[in-house]
């Protein structure tokens, strides 16, 4: 678990862009050590944690600019490449549906483009599947 990943933003008012200007959720694959500090050190601990022990989902979670109720983007098949792997994706948040009226199943999207993906092989260097969920709450 990593608490705020953007508190230098937040502070000045911007959820989604650092002090610096770069919109976080586009840095992930290419993050810099001296201009995204914090989404460099998050993907270094990934890393370590991944080769230690595995990583099964990378979920994000953060309010989204223009969407009430609380949902998440999540991987599609292509992405994935397995059913089973796809499956995975529709399970925690029908789960979250069914156990709150505050979370939508049927707000949830996974059509996410390829371009919009965090987290993948490529960043972490690994050949296992990781999917990225983005789950948005309403403010």
């Amino acid at each position: 678990m990593f608490p705020c990943l953007n508190p230098d933003g937040v502070i000045v008012g911007n959820s989604r862009t650092g002090v610096e200007g770069a919109d976080l959720n586009r840095v992930w694959q290419n993050a810099h050590p001296e201009l995204h500090p914090i989404i460099f050190g998050v993907l270094k601990s990934m890393k370590q944690i991944r080769k230690e022990k595995g990583i099964e989902v990378f979920c994000d979670l953060h309010t989204h600019s223009d969407k009430a109720n609380s949902f998440i983007y999540g991987c599609p098949l292509p992405i994935l490449q397995t059913f089973a792997l796809w499956s995975k994706t529709h399970l925690l948040p029908k789960m979250m549906a069914k156990l709150t009226e505050l979370f939508s199943y049927k707000h949830c999207s996974f059509t996410i483009h390829p371009s919009k993906v965090a987290i993948d092989d490529n960043t972490l260097e690994s050949n296992s599947k990781i999917c990225y969920l983005e789950q948005t709450q309403s403010s």
